[in-house]
């Protein structure tokens, strides 16, 4: 059975995040239904672009009690990691622009995440390979509190990249492959 965007990415977040821990805020939002999952059908960049704009004015507008975080999924746009990464850039610099940087912050998330020096093949990527590229809409207040409440946060991308590369690429896959 072929599963939608929206499907394999709840999957995705609670059978692979949460399940790893390897971000520790994920479950307080995901559980009580306060992530926003957003599939965008733009398949340019000037229309994902405004896509972009409609979610971080809905988060401001928002109460953090109604939706905690979104997710912008956009399965037909910046399929190509270094597109994609270059428009990560400009949303940020977006955010900047019209100020709505103290409210809201991008993480990103795509199936050809490769951090800057690593290979390809690093199990390491997969804290940030997603079934689709997406951008994570982040609270800047909600994210502020939960790092205070959690204490270390410079430990969790070391610890994460420890437990991935201990469970290898095979496995990782093996475990994404039947999501």
């Amino acid at each position: 059975m072929e599963r939608g965007p929206i499907e394999q990415t709840k999957l995705w977040l609670d059978k692979f995040i949460i399940a790893r821990n390897i971000c520790p805020f994920a479950a307080s939002a995901f559980r009580p239904g306060l992530v926003r999952f957003q599939v965008s059908q733009a398949n340019r960049p000037e229309d994902l672009r405004r896509d972009f704009k409609a979610e971080v004015d809905l988060l401001i507008r928002t109460k953090a009690s109604e939706i905690e975080t979104t997710l912008l999924i956009h399965p037909f746009c910046l399929q190509d990691f270094e597109h994609y990464w270059s428009f990560v850039g400009q949303m940020e610099e977006e955010l900047q622009y019209q100020g709505a940087d103290t409210y809201v912050q991008v993480a990103s998330f795509h199936p050809q995440y490769l951090f800057a020096g690593s290979d390809e093949c690093d199990p390491a990527n997969y804290t940030n390979r997603s079934p689709y590229p997406m951008l994570h809409l982040l609270r800047e207040d909600s994210l502020d509190e939960a790092i205070d409440a959690y204490g270390e946060t410079e430990e969790i991308p070391e610890n994460n990249i420890k437990m991935l590369q201990k469970i290898g690429l095979p496995e990782i896959r093996k475990i994404l492959d039947n999501l």
